[in-house]
């Protein structure tokens, strides 16, 4: 009887100590940018259960140390789930995924959907196998996307470069994890040890209210149970066009960056 009073009292000192964290954790404030001119989205379409992606993800964790991330490009990887069939369910995977890769090839924006895949800016992007730079659209300058997550709160701010944009945009946002590290036990990659970086482990998106011009709010994004979010990505698309407009991101956390967020 005596252990177990320990024991529940051990448990709800610990309880406490993970609540009190996960709320200074959220309380924190931190803010994203990007510049005037085009940032570029990079987006990876992979999976566990496919062997010809373990080298797109290393290259897509690559990133992490070039010059111009979150600034010049702001990389995310989707995992899809088509290829959960092969003996190995990719635990990153989501349908919504795969569909979002075939809305691009409904736009004829892809060749087809298949992984590894790279998106570059909303088209399709073969030379990151030749180890190419990442492609920059030098002459596009749609405007500043500025955000700030405070109190676990999201609010972002576009101002257009022309005045005269008044097409309704959508905000996209996705979480990231990173340093994610699988040892998988099945399926084409068997006996393989896959090292995941800003992977996609929550996308929502929400359109323009009326009388709320190029700003949006997004109330509870994070929540404890977004286990290694380090990251957020921001992009901007019209509601038929999957192709980014602007883009902006960075770390949240001082794990994954130099600087500890103020």
């Amino acid at each position: 009887m005596h252990k177990s009073l320990s024991f529940t009292f051990l448990y709800l000192i610990i309880t406490g100590v993970l609540l009190i964290s996960s709320q200074i954790a959220f309380s924190s404030q931190v803010t994203f940018s990007s510049p005037a001119t085009r940032a570029t989205l990079v987006e990876l379409y992979t999976s566990e259960g496919c062997s010809s992606c373990p080298p797109a993800d290393q290259w897509m964790s690559s990133l992490k140390t070039k010059k111009g991330l979150w600034k010049a490009f702001v990389p995310i990887a989707f995992h899809v789930d088509y290829w959960d069939h092969l003996g190995w369910t990719d635990k990153f995977a989501d349908a919504k995924h795969a569909q979002r890769q075939s809305i691009y090839k409904a736009h004829q924006f892809i060749s087809s959907v298949y992984t590894p895949a790279i998106i570059n800016n909303g088209r399709e992007w073969r030379w990151w196998r030749w180890g190419r730079n990442i492609q920059h659209d030098t002459h596009g300058k749609p405007g500043i996307l500025s955000a700030r997550l405070k109190n676990n709160n999201l609010t972002a701010l576009f101002t257009p470069e022309s005045p005269d944009m008044m097409t309704p945009l959508v905000l996209h946002v996705a979480l990231l994890r990173m340093n994610e590290i699988t040892e998988v036990k099945a399926g084409e990659n068997k006996n393989k040890k896959l090292t995941h970086d800003f992977v996609v482990a929550r996308h929502l998106s929400q359109s323009e209210r009326d009388g709320e011009t190029h700003k949006w709010s997004i109330d509870s994004l994070l929540s404890h149970k977004n286990v290694n979010i380090r990251a957020i990505a921001l992009w901007l698309t019209t509601k038929d066009d999957p192709t980014p407009i602007q883009a902006t991101g960075g770390w949240i956390t001082s794990a994954n960056s130099h600087t500890s967020i103020q």
